[in-house]
């Protein structure tokens, strides 16, 4: 895997907003991952949903919304519009993950890597349904969108595909932005100076 620098090239590590006590959301950039888009051909819908199922395990039907995840976790489809997703995977170089998708799915879909044209920011913490809600007008709460979910939404007038990344524990959720990398650093100082309010903490 080719390691792509970071992104966010001026962020520091340090905690925005009040100096004590827990803080309210933990932010950090992951890196490293590989990352291709791929989005169906007219009327080659359901080949991609099978190309996708025997090459890496991972099941989606179209379903908005709505992720398809592999056996072990270390892939996953990220519904971003229309029979299209992003296929991201934490363990695999970017141009093996890219050839693979366009050996199986080049038939019925566009495959693009976007390994580099896309980052992902994690954030977690007991406030960071808050902070998501303060500029945008999608609604995060649970009841509107849970865990294993995904939104193209915009954040501060960033768009940016949003991922409720795990919900296991309702006081830690766990979400993942992508926005395109030449909005990253923007993007980044927005959650950062608004994360005032709840004592946002950069962790990496």
């Amino acid at each position: 895997m080719v390691e792509i620098e970071s992104a966010v090239p001026f962020k520091q590590i340090e905690r925005y907003g009040a100096p004590y006590g827990k803080p309210g959301v933990m932010l950090r950039e992951v890196q490293n991952q590989s990352i291709v888009q791929i989005a169906a051909f007219p009327g080659a819908e359901k080949d991609l949903f099978k190309a996708l199922g025997s090459e890496l395990g991972i099941v989606v039907d179209g379903t908005a919304g709505r992720v398809g995840v592999n056996d072990d976790g270390s892939i996953r489809a990220v519904w971003i519009s229309l029979n299209s997703y992003l296929v991201v995977a934490s363990s695999m170089p970017d141009q093996v993950l890219h050839s693979r998708l366009a050996k199986a799915c080049g038939s019925c879909a566009l495959v693009t890597d976007q390994s580099a044209g896309r980052v992902c920011f994690e954030l977690t913490g007991a406030s960071v349904i808050d902070l998501l809600m303060m500029e945008s007008a999608t609604n995060f709460e649970r009841d509107a969108f849970g865990p294993g979910e995904s939104r193209a939404a915009s954040w501060a007038g960033i768009a940016c595909i949003v991922l409720f990344a795990d919900g296991s524990d309702p006081d830690r959720p766990v979400y993942q932005l992508f926005p395109h990398r030449s909005f990253a650093q923007s993007l980044w100082e927005e959650l950062c100076d608004a994360g005032r309010e709840y004592a946002v903490e950069v962790i990496g």
